[in-house]
């Protein structure tokens, strides 16, 4: 599942580093926990912090939607 993580955040445009992952019981046998650092950026400009913020929304959204992830 993580080449399709990788996968949806090329696709915006959008590099994501695994840094880690988690399976306890609170999350459930079918679930896991995973800490991802996102890179965002523009090669003309820097981005305002709320074009990051929203790029990293849009990527979160996709994920939602294709692979049912949920931001803990």
């Amino acid at each position: 599942q993580w080449a399709d993580v990788a996968l949806l955040a090329n696709k915006h445009k959008s590099e994501v580093e695994f840094i880690s992952d988690f399976y306890g019981n609170e999350l459930g046998p079918e679930h896991k926990a995973m800490t991802l650092r996102l890179h965002v950026g523009s090669m003309e400009r820097t981005l305002t912090d709320e074009e990051a913020d929203h790029a990293a929304a849009k990527l979160m959204q996709a994920l939602a939607k294709e692979l049912g992830a949920k931001a803990r």
